[in-house]
């Protein structure tokens, strides 16, 4: 049998099973056996038109039972027969999917038999799902939330929840949504929510990539640490990531993602939010997967290989502060276009990129040496032999460093601003060339020291260059 507990098989593995083509013929009935499976909106076998893609019907395990007398169990696998006759004579073919990761989120599944010459006896009629089903495999299942809930789509956290509203906030400005439901952690006009402060990750259900390879959906809020992304649905691979380009509050705009490098495969949409302030928050709705040629909308940029906000430009943008040990004025620094003047700053005119710098004195003076923590980039994908830079000053003991860390925080390099003649605030501009795997990763600025230069001032983040900028100096570790 097909098992969900071979080896190296875990329950949290999503993907699709998909058999040969057969055509329907004698009686019509077909039968199979499944076990698990227990939840239709999430796990479920289809019965997909060969030629066209349309998905004919679908069933789940609708006998599940958790524990009979010791007996049957919620794996144990249970026999259907299924009445196809409505199909005859078309190629069809069997695609099971898998969108979830608990609550018996797997399958077990046996004996798929495609011929009977009369209706087959001593099974159970397969269970249809309690929903109607149409479109094709290249459809992405609820995707503009109008069954009224999360069916199809899984929750880890809950940045957000299906709402009827039409509009946000006290005035109840329209979300301007499609059709009557929509995805939101905004603060919904005449609803007592509000998930702004919730972090996590909205994930859709499996579809093959087809047609011209363009998505549509609508996406209004959020800020740079709040995201959409598609996603390999096997090796978890990101191929994509989307940030907000043209936010008008929660207002939902249509944007357009080009994906046609990787038609044929099968992908998931993901939302993330890592969020919990100044529009941590997004409203979502409308995703649609197909389209013959490329649609109307916004060209929504691809951000996987970029660091949003690297030079500071705006603000805090894409970066999150971490306070370990608050001094006197509880934070780490500042974004600022100018900078104390005083003799023992020296100041970064020459050496900053554009306006604005992050430093830990304001222009008046105000300081924060006596605090300790992290500031964190926007995550990004570092590719193989690539090349990142930054510039670094203050620094003057190895409590206070640059890392540059794998997303779930292992540390690949820690670097130094130790740069010959190295004076007290003064930025010095380094390189480093990552040389292993295509990865996930973000920057890492660690406070541990609250004297001798006990703090630190940095600029221009960039990554996946392709060589080392000019006049730079290679990273100390």
């Amino acid at each position: 049998m097909f098992s969900a507990y071979a080896v190296g098989a875990y329950e949290g593995a999503v993907g699709t099973l998909t058999s040969s083509a057969f055509k329907v013929g004698g009686s019509g009935f077909v039968t199979f056996k499944l076990g698990a499976m227990k939840d239709g909106n999430y796990v479920y076998v289809d019965v997909v038109d060969a030629e066209t893609k349309e998905i004919l019907a679908r069933y789940y395990n609708g006998l599940w039972q958790e524990r009979t007398n010791d007996v049957k169990s919620g794996c144990t696998l249970i026999a259907y027969k299924a009445n196809l006759s409505a199909f005859m004579g078309k190629e069809v073919f069997f695609r099971i999917s898998d969108n979830a990761d608990s609550g018996y989120g797997l399958f077990f599944a046996d004996s798929f038999t495609t011929y009977y010459a009369s209706e087959p006896q001593g099974f159970n009629a397969a269970t249809p799902v309690d929903y109607a089903v149409s479109g094709t495999i290249y459809d992405l299942f609820n995707g503009g939330f109008e069954l009224g809930g999360v069916q199809g789509w899984w929750n880890v956290g809950t940045p957000g929840a299906v709402t009827g509203a039409d509009g946000f906030f006290d005035a109840n400005v329209s979300y301007g949504k499609d059709g009557n439901y929509l995805y939101s952690g905004v603060q919904n006009y005449g609803e007592n929510f509000n998930y702004e402060a919730n972090t996590g990750v909205l994930t859709s259900s499996v579809f093959e990539l087809g047609g011209s390879g363009y998505i549509t959906y609508m996406l209004g809020g959020g800020n740079s640490l709040c995201y959409v992304q598609v996603i390999d649905s096997t090796t978890g691979e990101i191929l994509a990531r989307y940030t907000q380009q043209a936010r008008e509050d929660a207002v939902l705009k249509t944007y357009v993602a080009d994906l046609s490098a990787y038609v044929g495969r099968t992908v998931r949409v993901q939302v993330v939010d890592k969020a919990t302030s100044d529009w941590g928050c997004v409203s979502f709705d409308n995703v649609k997967t197909y389209y013959a040629s490329k649609p109307e909308g916004i060209d929504a940029i691809d951000v996987k290989y970029a660091i949003v906000n690297g030079s500071f430009e705006n603000g805090m943008d894409g970066w999150t502060m971490n306070i370990t040990e608050a001094g006197a004025q509880n934070t780490l620094g500042w974004v600022e276009s100018s900078e104390h003047d005083a003799g023992w700053y020296t100041k970064n005119d020459d050496r900053k990129d554009g306006n604005n710098l992050f430093t830990f004195v304001k222009p008046d003076g105000t300081n924060c040496e006596n605090s300790k923590g992290t500031l964190n980039s926007s995550t990004f994908v570092l590719k193989q032999n690539s090349y990142v830079s930054f510039r670094f000053g203050g620094a003057g003991t190895r409590d206070v460093c640059v890392q540059l860390c794998k997303a779930d925080g292992t540390v690949i390099a820690t670097f130094y601003n130790e740069a010959e003649g190295k004076v007290n605030t003064e930025m010095y501009a380094y390189f480093y060339q990552y040389t292993g795997e295509e990865t996930e990763c973000f920057f890492r600025v660690v406070d541990n020291s609250t004297s001798n230069y006990g703090c630190f001032v940095v600029d221009d983040f960039r990554v996946n260059l392709e060589s080392a900028p000019e006049g730079f100096i290679e990273a100390i570790q």
